[in-house]
């Protein structure tokens, strides 16, 4: 069976950056960065998927993430 795919919010792309909520909310907010999908409540959320590329794309080591 196949997997769903992976729903990311800012703390698991701060885990996956390895950086600190003011960076990733500045790194959320770049031209270029994967808009996101959806809302929940007041957190934004983003395709894992979409997130993992982009940080390829820009050289950008991905660390493990929850």
């Amino acid at each position: 069976m196949t997997e769903p795919p992976r729903v990311v919010g800012t703390h698991q792309i701060r885990q996956m950056l390895g950086v600190s909520r003011s960076r990733c909310a500045q790194i959320v907010s770049t031209k270029g960065f994967p808009d996101p999908f959806a809302k929940l409540g007041r957190a934004w959320l983003w395709w894992a998927n979409d997130v993992e590329a982009w940080a390829r794309a820009g050289g950008r080591e991905i660390l493990p993430y929850e």
